[in-house]
């Protein structure tokens, strides 16, 4: 059996000097934030051999590029940095945000302005304590664009250390559920943001990066200062593989004890007995897309119609194979704010169409006089056609509408096309899909120069009321408005929110559900059972 090798820990680095050299002034309150002390740092958990570490688990890597967590484009990376590294907040299964190195936080009363108070007893791998800086450093790169959470922080404005362990955020608009926004993994002050492969991990989380310890294998061990008490699981080995499909041959395999649904498409393979699923609703919206601007669907009636022939149950059964949740508003249907259904109004489709003047009297498809002019209820549905599943869902849509009476041709366009054709709103209806923000801030999907080509007022008056609202009674209200609001508007059609899993070996116990902000939630409870 191989032998880790030992780690080589750093000098220590000296305590932080936070003075605050003025009152107006935040920017010059930064400072040089390595001090050599000559003082010997707490070292990380010394790696142990190989073979006497039996109380761990182990997970596949493919595609490394570097182990910044900020920097990495591997999935699989990732998520094993999961580990290693923490964010100010991480969201439940309800996406409730939860404190991580975050203690707390308020709101200002016009919804642009969030302070977070910090943990004031959490230490980096390298000894050193976290603090704001950390915090704000991380901020700073992000807004940057130096990394791959740049568009998660688009509505930050502006940002300071205002204490210690205290940072304010502000925004360009009142955002909801601000905390929400503050899931992307902290990084320590100075780290060089370049995506080398030699970067070396050094994080808050419960466990620590002890090295390389084999050709294919990364050795995590349980870090001993951890704050929330050190890990009920001694270490994590890292096995990397040379592509997607090695990796999904040794999970099959058995040679891992945690995979992810981000890296394992579940409709194309079942995991075997043994395996837990562990799921939740992810934040990547599915929805027929309407463009309102077009006379013949500028009419609301016609718009419900179309949203009532619809059948989201059987596109979720059949294409999805039940591995999504409905969805009738833009908002998580899981969101612990609710409201994720909108009210059947009870009408149906043909007598939508009428109250819009359709008619059709033949049987051949609707027609009406509009502005003078006669108009037939023709419509192209646009997709992607390098997506099966978004061609399998326009398919449906289309032969639905037909059987209602309404002539649907779906056009099928490579993904640049497609793209292209919906960027410069020359479509019908599309099949589109969309990341929401974890803050549910509805502003962002419906808000000025949307896709729809919709402007409501009363929509974007319950955006910004939602925004500046921070009691929980009158939010759960806002919420229920805006479905109400939007089923009566229809802008576009939800269809579905696509349901994201975190495979699991039935050895780890103490797991907590996973979420939009990481599969591998609070790992250092986890244990072997």
């Amino acid at each position: 059996m191989k032998t880790i090798k030992n780690r080589i820990t750093a000098a220590a680095l000296a305590a932080l000097l936070l003075a605050f050299l003025t009152s107006c002034a935040p920017a010059d309150r930064l400072r040089s934030y390595f001090t050599d002390s000559g003082s010997e740092a707490p070292a990380t958990a010394a790696p142990e051999a190989a073979g006497d570490v039996s109380n761990t688990i182990v997970i596949g890597m493919y595609g490394f590029d570097t182990f910044n967590p900020l920097m990495t484009n591997s999935q699989t990376v990732k998520e094993a940095m999961e580990f290693v590294y923490e964010p100010l907040f991480t969201l439940n299964e309800l996406v409730q945000p939860e404190p991580v190195l975050a203690s707390d936080y308020g709101m200002s009363a016009d919804g642009r302005t969030i302070v977070i108070n910090l943990r004031n007893d959490a230490q980096w791998h390298d000894g050193t304590g976290f603090n704001a800086y950390d915090a704000a450093y991380t901020i700073r790169m992000i807004k940057e664009g130096k990394t791959a959470y740049t568009n998660d922080l688009k509505s930050v404005s502006d940002w300071s250390v205002t204490g210690d362990y205290q940072i304010t955020v502000s925004f360009d608009h009142p955002v909801p559920n601000a905390a929400s926004l503050f899931t992307f993994p902290v990084v320590q002050y100075g780290t060089v943001m370049d995506g080398s492969s030699g970067y070396t991990p050094i994080g808050t989380g419960p466990f620590a990066y002890s090295g390389k310890i084999s050709t294919d294998r990364y050795m995590l061990n349980a870090f001993d200062y951890y704050y929330g008490g050190k890990a009920k699981i001694d270490g994590v080995y890292i096995d990397t593989c040379p592509d997607a499909e090695h990796y999904i041959y040794m999970y099959s395999a058995g040679a891992f004890d945690a995979a992810t649904s981000a890296t394992v498409d579940l409709k194309s393979y079942t995991p075997k007995g043994g395996v837990y699923l562990n799921e939740f609703t992810g934040s990547r919206m599915t929805f027929l897309g309407i463009n309102c601007q077009k006379p013949e669907l500028s009419g609301v009636n016609t718009r419900k119609a179309i949203a009532d022939m619809t059948d989201k149950d059987d596109i979720i059964s059949s294409v999805m194979f039940s591995r999504a949740d409905r969805a009738d508003v833009p908002v998580n249907p899981k969101f612990w704010l609710g409201s994720g259904a909108a009210a059947d109004d009870g009408v149906s489709a043909d007598a939508h169409l009428r109250i819009d003047g359709w008619t059709n009297p033949d049987g051949s498809g609707y027609v009406r006089d509009y502005a003078g002019q006669r108009q037939t209820l023709t419509l192209e549905l646009l997709t992607d056609g390098d997506n099966a599943d978004k061609k399998a869902i326009a398919d449906k849509i289309a032969e639905r509408m037909k059987v209602y009476g309404i002539n649907v041709t779906v056009t099928a366009l490579p993904y640049a096309q497609y793209t292209a054709r919906v960027d410069a709103r020359q479509y019908d209806l599309f099949i589109g899909e969309i990341e929401l923000s974890p803050a549910q801030d509805i502003s962002e999907i419906l808000g000025a120069g949307n896709l729809f080509n919709y402007s409501g007022d009363a929509i974007n008056a319950l955006a910004s009321q939602i925004g500046m609202t921070s009691d929980t009674e009158t939010l759960k209200t806002l919420y229920a408005e805006f479905a109400s609001v939007f089923g009566e508007e229809m802008p576009f059609v939800p269809l579905f929110y696509a349901k994201e899993y975190m495979m699991s070996s039935p050895r780890i116990g103490d797991l907590r559900c996973p979420g939009i902000s990481g599969f591998y939630r609070l790992p250092g409870g986890w244990r072997i059972q």
